[in-house]
């Protein structure tokens, strides 16, 4: 009995110490936890020696090391997470979720203001409780944000979850997010807007004007600050608008109290002629500290204020007509009429209801100006071809006196695509849009349209217009018209040839001599070759002999030949077809392989227009050479040869 008593005792001694062996072989080194400073602070060591290494060691590295058993991974969904400011009141949301493989304890994210490159100043915080995995907590935070720094100004907002540290995640860097913009925080702030502007005399160049500032903050504004006046061709104050005048702010303006200017009166000078908004921003110089600098600019709606230079001479591209237009007589000063008689090829009017122009003209050192009233009974955009809607065409050779076979153009369609069943318009598409202004209106009995196109714009083959009195250009002006058959109608024309190749062939155009005052004269008559036009454009009566009708060819399948011919890169292509079918269109080399093909098209009756850039079907350049354009229906097919150049 005593025997065994003894054996048990060395049994449960030796147990005891392999117990003791592989306990100090599998507990930690020491037992630790981290402040919420991020420093390490040890409670209680295992082996003395090993305290440096501890210290000198990142706590996150030690909570990712084999030793942390658990691993939870709290983050964020940037999807679910936002913020929006309503001054003074933020409120921030925020979706936390565990994408780790094991439950997460309790945690805290929490809320803070950056100065642009990290965390400055905690401002609040969430509960977030344990999470599972894949188990999210959504947070939502409201602040009001004008007492959360000794240092006002406009702040960044962020976050970051699990910000005391208080779980082993097996992804520490995944848990900080800044979201974009500022918005104000710290003491109230004053926020200065404009709430009316005035035009009391609109009639430069002395105007006189009034506007209401508010201060809708909640902190008054000081004194010392400039609201500054500009004159706008748009409703958006730019650099490029033209600064007028300053007012002055010498008193402090309270919250929600009103701020007047009376009855400025500022004489403009260094303004171009025209038509502008009166605008002005509050707090101009930004001497004040607002809480929204978004709401400083305003533009006056109406009246609008007319600046007229010194010589009187002021055009406003409006759709109006203009004063200035009064004063011309004739042909022989600007003013043309485009009567029924004045037809060409394209087909004859019914009368002058069914198409008829009046038409404007102007020009200063930047811009040629056009103002015409048309009359027609049926304003129609239905045909896919522009210049076979209701429009107006100028064509213009800007050196009438070279040989050069130039010719630039451009069209401004009655009505735009935005107009019900149009499906093609020309807004100037030839010209820039800095280069270019027009406005198109619809007028009893038809339509008005205005333009302005910079002379700089009008130039082809390197030849431009010299706006200068006694100088020369030529023109030819075709207003046609589309009574809703989805084809060119009819023109009626001005012209030294009344011919639709005007747009090809300077020989056919007329000629305009720029005089003072801004005035043009129009000659029926070609400079070049001297062949000149009886039709008056004056607007008397005139009838169209027999033999002047006879002119008018009837509709043909024809296919006209291609211009410019020799051409580089591109060239146009004119044909015409007497009855709807479908047609196609082929070129082809000398060795008659085809080398583009623009399929079959339905045609209407009457003239077409395409443009071959000069690219083969593979979409490359073709080789300089002869082709010849081959056109086909069911039963006919014409051709013309024509040479691409190097």
């Amino acid at each position: 009995m005593r025997q065994r008593y003894f054996i048990c005792i060395i049994i449960s001694a030796f147990l005891m110490m392999i117990s003791f062996a592989w306990a100090q072989q599998n507990q930690p080194l020491a037992q630790i936890r981290v402040t919420e400073q991020g420093d390490i602070e040890i409670i209680r060591l295992n082996n003395q020696s090993e305290i440096s290494d501890i210290q000198n060691q990142n706590p996150k590295s030690l909570r990712k090391s084999s030793k942390v058993d658990a691993s939870p991974d709290l983050t964020y969904v940037l999807s679910e997470c936002s913020i929006s400011y309503s001054a003074p009141n933020l409120t921030i949301h925020v979706r936390v979720i565990n994408n780790g493989s094991s439950a997460s304890v309790g945690s805290m994210v929490g809320y803070y203001i950056t100065g642009g490159y990290w965390v400055d100043e905690w401002f609040d915080d969430d509960y977030v409780p344990p999470l599972s995995p894949g188990e999210y907590e959504d947070c939502t935070d409201s602040e009001n944000m004008s007492y959360h720094t000794d240092y006002p100004g406009f702040y960044e907002i962020c976050f970051r979850v699990d910000y005391l540290d208080d779980v082993a995640e097996s992804d520490e860097t995944n848990n900080y997010y800044k979201f974009d913009g500022t918005i104000p925080v710290g003491d109230p702030y004053p926020d200065l807007t404009i709430t009316d502007i005035e035009v009391l005399d609109s009639e430069g160049p002395e105007i006189k004007f009034q506007a209401t500032m508010k201060n809708i903050g909640n902190k008054a504004a000081g004194s010392g600050y400039k609201n500054l006046f500009y004159l706008s061709e748009d409703k958006t104050i730019t650099s490029e608008d033209y600064y007028i005048y300053d007012w002055n702010v010498e008193d402090a303006i309270g919250i929600d109290q009103y701020k007047y200017s009376w009855e400025i009166i500022s004489t403009i000078s260094g303004v171009p002629a025209g038509s502008y908004y009166l605008g002005v921003i509050a707090d101009g110089n930004n001497d004040v500290y607002e809480i929204n600098e978004n709401n400083n600019k305003a533009c006056a709606a109406s009246p609008m204020i007319n600046i007229v230079d010194e010589s009187g001479f002021s055009i406003n591209i409006d759709g109006l007509k203009d004063d200035f237009y009064n004063t011309l007589t004739g042909p022989d000063d600007g003013y043309l009429q485009l009567r029924s008689y004045a037809w060409n090829g394209n087909g004859i009017p019914d009368n002058d209801a069914d198409l008829s122009a009046k038409i404007w003209t102007a020009w200063d050192e930047d811009w040629l100006y056009i103002y015409e009233e048309v009359k027609d009974n049926v304003l129609s955009g239905n045909s896919t071809d522009v210049w076979a809607n209701d429009c107006f065409e100028l064509n213009v050779d800007p050196q009438p006196t070279s040989t050069a076979n130039s010719v630039w153009a451009c069209r401004l369609t009655a009505l735009s695509q935005a107009a019900a069943g149009v499906v093609g318009d020309d807004n100037l598409n030839t010209i820039s849009d800095s280069d270019k202004q027009y406005v198109r209106k619809t007028i009893s009995g038809g339509y008005a349209l205005e333009m302005a196109v910079k002379w700089s714009a009008i130039q082809k083959n390197s030849e431009t217009v010299t706006p200068a009195v006694g100088n020369i250009f030529g023109a030819a002006i075709n207003q046609h018209d589309n009574d809703g058959n989805a084809r060119r109608d009819a023109t009626v024309q001005w012209a030294a040839v009344m011919s639709n190749d005007v747009w090809q062939n300077p020989a056919y155009h007329g000629t305009v001599t720029f005089l003072s005052d801004n005035k043009l004269k129009f000659e029926a008559e070609n400079h070049f070759e001297g062949t000149a036009n009886p039709i008056p454009y004056d607007g008397s009566d005139y009838n169209r002999t027999d033999v002047q009708k006879d002119d008018i060819k009837p509709l043909s399948f024809n296919l006209e030949q291609n211009h410019p011919n020799p051409f580089n890169p591109s060239t146009r292509i004119l044909f015409s077809i007497d009855s709807p079918s479908k047609v196609r269109i082929e070129i082809f080399d000398l060795l008659g392989r085809c080398v583009r093909t623009f399929g079959k098209m339905q045609c209407s009756p009457g003239a077409h227009e395409m443009i071959w850039d000069g690219m083969d079907s593979n979409g490359q350049s073709a080789e300089s050479g002869i082709y010849f354009i081959v056109l086909t229906n069911s039963t006919r097919s014409l051709s013309k040869k024509m040479i691409k150049l190097e």
